[in-house]
């Protein structure tokens, strides 16, 4: 493996729970690093005013080599939409994309990889824990998805694809809602492995209101009038092989 074989990228990490959030991010670390036995770097969206707890954290694992740190107020969409330190994650060949309040329970960070990498996926997700959509977390561990519909929680890509995802969300949409929906609208070859297993630990601190009129914005400017027009489209699970 390279020196810049993987990054973690914490999609977005704060208040409310931040201790039990901490102890997620503590444990999934300690998770992949006891996987692939090298040091990795990790890169922090952090919309706290007191980032400490994080640095501190972060400095107290020996194993994480350089830390990509970046600190702003907003919702994850506002994090991420022109941020100036993704051109320092094109020296990696992985991201591995987590949400703060995801909590890995089985994931071999190297079998995923040669999953994504057999089978072309732009986007991998583990089977989720906690989803909304029963597609997550339906089928047997052998099991790989093909999927229109993956719930954004956790998931690999390679610098291209995470590019692909950062140009399909949309400001106005900060919540992400109705992005993960048009996958095949996309075009982006995307499954979901169900040996690999993650927990959503926490309940959601989303004004459901709000992102679900973002959501309908989001579709209707991209020709959807619903969410079950999308689906009667583009159906969620369109394949699964066993592996």
């Amino acid at each position: 493996m390279s020196e810049n074989f993987f990054i973690y990228y914490l999609a977005a990490i704060g208040s409310p729970y931040l201790d039990i959030k901490l102890d997620i991010l503590k444990h999934n670390l300690k998770n992949i690093y006891e996987n692939i036995k090298i040091p990795f770097d990790i890169f922090v969206n952090c919309y706290d005013d007191d980032d400490k707890p994080i640095h501190n954290l972060l400095n107290s694992l020996t194993f994480i080599k350089n830390v990509i740190f970046r600190k702003k107020k907003g919702r994850l969409v506002e994090l991420w939409y022109n941020n100036p330190y993704h051109s320092q994650l094109k020296k990696y060949e992985y991201i591995f994309f987590c949400l703060d309040d995801v909590k890995i329970d089985n994931l071999d960070l190297l079998e995923l990889i040669a999953v994504k990498k057999k089978y072309y996926i732009n986007f991998l997700s583990p089977k989720v824990i906690g989803g909304t959509w029963d597609y997550m977390r339906k089928f047997s561990d052998n099991t790989l998805a093909f999927a229109n519909n993956i719930e954004i929680f956790c998931l690999l890509f390679s610098y291209q694809d995470f590019n692909k995802f950062i140009s399909i969300n949309d400001i106005e949409n900060t919540h992400t809602w109705g992005t993960d929906l048009l996958l095949g609208y996309y075009n982006i070859r995307s499954a979901i492995f169900y040996k690999s297993v993650v927990n959503h630990m926490l309940p959601s601190n989303t004004e459901g209101g709000i992102a679900g009129h973002q959501m309908h914005v989001y579709l209707n400017k991209r020709g959807f009038k619903s969410v079950a027009e999308v689906n009667a489209r583009y159906k969620p699970i369109y394949k699964t092989i066993q592996i």
